[in-house]
């Protein structure tokens, strides 16, 4: 599956400002300026002397950066280089994480749920610089419904808004790099989705666009080395001979250091890369050398992206989903667009394989000491493998992961999220309006919902008022909806389902928050924090083009056996109804 790129999209416009495809156009050029070829960057090795050297345009003694992503493993690596100059404020959605001493006196840890508007608002508050390095391939409930680029979107979202709201002067971000043609895998659409987002809220965007980061613990490398090492003979379809130029971490690092505080010099998208341009084969057979492996290369005329998926899953427990988005990425060659970023880390960049020397060579944080046996050594040395057996890092997050797997476990909450195409002209307001009115219509009769003010009326002239709002409602005008809830209940016998109260001082036209206060299928005393509102979302971005409907921290009062198979799949099907519903009204016109 391809998607079309953003010559047919229409990109989010930010008030008073070009708009987000323009932003963050490819080109590596400033918008609403010069082209970055003409920004006075020394394009030689004397430039890397002030990668981390950069200033922060009118800021004083004191400057905050802040690292969302910062228990990944590219955030892992640079959190310790920023805080040689600068204070960090790492956000992790990791609990477990963020409650363990830091071990660098500038590093600070925090909590932070992305998925909410304000946990992020909080995070980027008193900071200057914010470095986006967020994916969502890790779980973050219990049950997650959700595609990770409908998640990406929303999380990319509040962080532009929060940007904003704080007065952030650069977003930097790690995206992906993008073929020239004029078809993009899903994967890499999604990144370029996320670019836009970001820009869309007014900040100025920094995207750094790499290939395949090679360090200790990223999933890229990390496959590469299992597949090598357990498969003996692999099978290479044609698309396995497309060109990219996979970056060190280290190189990665050395250019956005390079960026850092610079938005008036690097606003836009820049290509980086390492030394070499290397086919996907040409890396398989290199890390088969490096392991000191013999293996055998068949090309085939095709492989099924399942098959691929499945192979991985099964040789190097990695996820399908992330297998299938890199095979469907394969077929493009990817080539770098010449800019000052790339010519600034291009003299000390290293080749592939000397940045996999240092992901094999690397320390595995959980790895056990193995007992040493001289005899056993001395007798069992292969003549074609190293004298040792390198190890291959983990990622950073696995430390933290078990502990967060398990509290997840325990609080047994759900998340769930739809993309819904927004009709021309209408916003968040009107879809949460129009999906509850639907909702009582759409279930064979079976249930009910019904809108009430916050303070029900005594009066007639009062409940006249409301039916009024109730129409004004229904013509796509949401003034004056503030007070206003919505109950879902079964026909006959009368029974409360859910009971969602709407947030007056979390909601917009852009952004309707329905907190799930109560009824049968909601769990009693369910655990509600700053961060963890249990909640129906509906929020547009993208100016207006997607409305997301979302599900956050919801406690299902069902036996989770129970519920996991009955109400959750009963609830996507809904959505999907709807979906198709929105869909089917925005063709027709």
């Amino acid at each position: 599956m391809t998607t079309r790129t953003d010559t047919d999209v229409v990109g989010a416009r930010a008030p008073g400002s070009t708009s987000a495809a323009a932003a963050v156009d490819g080109s590596g050029a400033t918008s609403g300026s010069t082209s970055n070829k003409h920004s006075g960057i020394a394009p030689n090795a004397s430039s890397d002397k002030n990668l981390s050297h950069s200033k922060l345009s009118g800021s004083g003694a004191f400057r905050l950066i802040a690292v969302a992503g910062a228990s990944g493993f590219i955030g892992t690596a640079l959190c310790p280089e920023l805080a040689k100059r600068y204070q960090v404020r790492a956000l992790t959605r990791s609990q477990v994480r963020a409650a363990r001493p830091s071990a660098h006196p500038n590093i600070h840890w925090e909590h932070c749920d992305l998925f909410s508007a304000d946990a992020v608002r909080h995070g980027l508050r008193d900071v200057d610089v914010a470095i986006y390095l967020v994916h969502s391939q890790a779980p973050s409930s219990r049950l997650t419904q959700a595609q990770p680029r409908d998640m990406d979107l929303i999380l990319a979202d509040n962080f532009a808004q929060a940007a904003a709201a704080n007065g952030v002067r650069q977003i930097l971000f790690v995206s992906g790099l993008l073929p020239r043609g004029f078809e993009f895998a899903p994967l890499l659409w999604n990144r370029r989705e996320v670019e836009m987002v970001l820009a869309a809220r007014g900040s100025p965007v920094t995207a750094l666009r790499a290939s395949l980061v090679v360090g200790p613990g990223g999933s890229g490398p990390s496959l590469l080395i299992d597949l090598v090492r357990r498969l003996p003979v692999m099978l290479l379809p044609p698309s396995a001979q497309s060109l990219t130029r996979p970056i060190a971490l280290q190189d990665l690092i050395r250019a956005l250091l390079h960026c850092l505080g610079r938005p008036q010099d690097f606003t836009g998208a820049f290509d980086i890369g390492g030394a070499d341009g290397l086919s996907y084969a040409e890396m398989l057979r290199t890390t088969a050398d490096a392991l000191g492996l013999k293996r055998r290369f068949i090309p085939v005329p095709v492989l099924p992206k399942r098959l691929a998926a499945l192979t991985a899953r099964w040789v190097a427990g990695a996820p399908p989903a992330l297998v299938g988005a890199i095979v469907e990425s394969l077929p493009e060659d990817n080539h770098l667009r010449d800019n000052p970023v790339q010519q600034a880390i291009a003299p000390e960049a290293l080749g592939f394989r000397a940045a996999l020397e240092q992901v094999l060579t690397a320390q595995n944080p959980l790895a056990r000491q193995p007992t040493h046996r001289p005899a056993r050594q001395a007798t069992h040395k292969p003549v074609d493998k190293p004298a040792h057996k390198p190890t291959r890092p983990i990622s950073p997050r696995a430390v933290w992961l078990p502990a967060d797997r398990a509290r997840m476990r325990q609080q047994s909450l759900v998340r769930s999220i739809q993309r819904i195409i927004t009709p021309p002209g209408l916003d968040a307001a009107w879809v949460a309006g129009n999906y509850f009115r639907w909702l009582g219509r759409c279930c064979f009769g079976l249930i009910k919902t019904e809108l009430t003010p916050a303070n029900p009326p005594n009066n007639p002239a009062a409940k006249l008022a409301v039916a009024d709002r109730g129409i004004e409602h229904r013509s796509g005008h949401s003034s004056n909806q503030e007070s206003r809830h919505w109950t879902v209940t079964t026909r006959w016998p009368r029974i409360t389902l859910l009971r969602l109260e709407l947030e007056p001082a979390l909601s917009t036209s852009e952004r309707r928050v329905y907190r799930i206060a109560g009824g049968l299928l909601a769990r009693p005393n369910a655990p509600a924090t700053e961060q963890a509102l249990p909640r129906f979302e509906f929020q547009s971005l993208l100016d207006g083009r997607y409305t997301m409907a979302a599900i956050h921290d919801y406690a299902p009062a069902l036996p989770w056996a129970i519920y996991r198979f009955t109400q959750a799949p009963l609830h996507l099907w809904v959505m999907r109804r709807y979906q198709h519903r929105l869909a089917t009204l925005v063709s027709a016109r």
